[in-house]
Formats: structure tokens, sequence, C-alpha cells
């Protein structure tokens, strides 16, 4: 089975909440870290889905041509990796427009998917996936359905489902996450990939597809670079930043050796077709509540 490997295209100092931004000017490694993911990802054939921030694609347009060129599937991650939460309905119309414009000027294409900074689409900013449809956006990847300090939906499940809007359905594909003792935690990717032991992150894929759902993968490129500059900013959010980074590069190879992957719209796609799936998908199908 096939699960879906996605990358939130963003510099290291993206990586620190707003609160505690680093200092500017600030020390550009993105290309570092997307060096060694690309050449990854080609060794093991892997095809993936590359969430651009809009101010990485104009400091990057090449590396985001090259991304497109090798065979990836590329989404909108916002302008400048502000989240929904901090913007009104207007700013964040505003705010995906412009990301829009930037990244399909360079690739030449229409963007079809999105992923907002910090999964900050919760029961606050859910009005988002109306104006994400209105602007041809068929599939999202900005819940993460648990409770969370910064944000998250604890009641959405984490399967792939279909939600209604006015501007017209969005297929939204949910963060993975794992149940224990009645507690979701996320199981699959981030820094929750480099904490966990890798047998666990393997582990969690693997239940994935017993169940014959696909788990939702997802990492970024300076989590790659274990070179990248150590700031302090914050004693709990600076080890949490840092946390296995000097493992990180391992672990993903050897993810991408035992695991199989694609790119997000493909493999969402599937998972709501077919004609082995219907009793399975349509009979546990999840509406999310038609935005109002």
């Amino acid at each position: 089975m096939r699960h879906i490997f996605t990358v939130d295209v963003e510099d290291w100092y993206h990586g620190f909440p707003t609160e505690y931004s680093v200092s500017r000017p600030y020390v550009r490694r993105l290309e570092s870290g997307m060096r060694f993911l690309l050449d990854s990802l080609d060794e093991a054939g892997v095809q993936a889905t590359f969430f651009w921030l809009a101010s990485e694609a104009s400091l990057y347009p090449q590396l985001l041509r090259e991304s497109l060129e090798r065979g990836h599937e590329i989404g909108s991650h916002g302008l400048d990796h502000s989240p929904i939460f901090k913007m009104t309905p207007a700013e964040f119309s505003a705010d995906t427009d412009q990301a829009l414009s930037i990244i399909s000027g360079i690739t030449g294409n229409a963007v079809r998917c999105y992923r907002a900074p910090y999964f900050s689409i919760n029961n606050n900013t859910f009005w988002a996936l109306e104006i994400l449809a209105s602007f041809g956006i068929t599939h999202d990847s900005s819940i993460l359905p648990m409770h969370h300090w910064r944000t998250g939906m604890p009641g959405v499940r984490d399967h792939i489902q279909l939600i209604s809007t006015p501007s017209g359905p969005i297929i939204e594909v949910p963060v993975t996450t794992r149940s224990f003792f009645g507690i979701r935690i996320p199981v699959s990717g981030g820094g929750y990939f480099r904490a966990y032991p890798y047998k666990f992150s393997s582990a969690n894929i693997k239940l994935r597809t017993t169940i014959k759902r696909p788990a939702v993968f997802y990492i970024h490129p300076w989590e790659l670079d274990p070179e990248h500059p150590n700031v302090n900013q914050h004693a709990v959010i600076d080890r949490m930043h840092y946390l296995g980074l000097g493992k990180a590069q391992n672990k993903l190879k050897r993810l991408l050796r035992d695991h199989s992957f694609g790119p997000l719209i493909n493999i969402a796609n599937e998972s709501l077709s077919g004609p082995d799936r219907e009793s399975r998908v349509f009979n546990e199908f999840e509406t999310l509540p038609q935005y109002i």
C-alpha cells in the first residue's frame, strides 16, 4: 500500500512559532535540506507533494521548477508562514491569492492542493476551506485531528474525507494520529518523527497498511539539515526544534526503503474510489459540518 509523502517547504527559522521568531538577518539554508530530500526521493523512486511557501518560491524559483521537473506535486503552504488563526477571512483570501499567483507564475501550472502553516485550520478557522475551494483548491491537508496546544480539531477522524462548502467540495487529508489510552497523538512526521524511535514510526505506518488507510507523512527540509544555525529563544521550543536532527537523515533513508509512498492528490483520490473500496470507504465516510 502506498502512503502519502508530503514536504512543507520552509527554511529553518520558520520552524519556530511566530512569538519566538529568530532575529534578522536570517541565514538562508533551504537548499541544503532540499538537495538531500530530492536526491533521497529520487533514489527511492518516490514522488511526493511539496507544499511551498510562496516567500521561499520567490527566493528559489529554480529549485521549485526542479522539484516539478523531478515529478513531484506542487502545493501551497501560504505566503510567509502566517497561521490562519491570526488572519481575518479577507486577509487569508489575499494571502492565498498572492501565494497561488507566485507559485503558479513560476511553474506555469495551477495549484490544486494546500497545507496551512501550523496546521491552522481548526474550529475557529473552518471558514478557510470555503476560501480555498473558491481559488480552485481541490485537496487540503491542514487539519490536525486532536487536541493541541496551538491548534487542532479533536472531533475529526484522521481519514480522508469530503467536505462540503458553498464554494464547492474539497477533499480533506488530515494528519495521521493514533490513540493511546484515549489520547490522540501525531505519529507520522515532523518533530515526532525525529523524537520517536524509528521502529515506533515504522510500526504506525504498518498499522495504517493493516487498516487500509494511507498514512500522511510530513517533513521539513530543515529537519534534514543538522548544520543549520542554533539559536536560543525559548528552552522548550529550542529542545523541540533541534531534537533528533542528527539522526533524521538516516531515519528518512530507512523509511523510504521500508515503505511505499506517493503524492497526496493521487493517493487521496484512490482512497475515495475503486471497486474494492466502496463498502469500506462509504460505510465509514464522514462529511464534516457544512460551512455556513
